[in-house]
């Protein structure tokens, strides 16, 4: 039953950080093209980014008690990265409020300097967790190669 719950759980974790990479795309493509479609599909990336912190509250929590003591480096250096990532995010997410609420050339500035920060610290979580990531694919490659009936149905 215990590995079970962790599997539905890791298959939780992985189709919601697949949504959230998503949003994240929505949100890089409808920058230059569509203010609005920008602004909600940032709104909901914000959401989608506080949901995945409530499903890894627990290891947060847990590393970050453990930091000053035997940690192994990887562990610590994703715990640095994860909370540089937060800090960026939010305030990524703050400035694109004031955007959307007032023309500040300044703030778009910040804004705009802030998403490359992002992205380039999303590029090392993506690196230090890709075996997780392509572990998780190829299981749900495995299962839906498995299955008797096509996904879309008959064309």
């Amino acid at each position: 039953m215990q590995n079970r719950r962790k599997r539905s759980k890791t298959r939780i974790n992985f189709w919601q950080d697949l949504m959230t990479f998503i949003l994240f795309l929505a949100v890089i493509f409808t920058a230059f093209s569509d203010t609005v479609l920008h602004q909600w599909s940032g709104a909901g990336l914000v959401a989608a980014v506080f949901i995945h912190l409530g499903l890894h509250w627990r290891w947060f929590v847990a590393t970050g008690r453990r930091f000053t003591k035997k940690l192994p480096h990887r562990i610590r250096l994703k715990l640095i990265l994860n909370l540089a990532m937060l800090v960026v995010f939010l305030l990524l997410s703050c400035s694109g409020i004031i955007v959307a609420l007032i023309y500040a050339p300044g703030v778009t500035t910040f804004h705009i300097v802030c998403f490359y920060l992002f992205a380039g610290l999303l590029a090392l979580h993506l690196a230090l967790n890709w075996k997780w990531i392509l572990s998780q694919l190829l299981h749900i490659i495995s299962i839906l190669s498995r299955q008797k009936k096509p996904i879309l149905g008959k064309i």
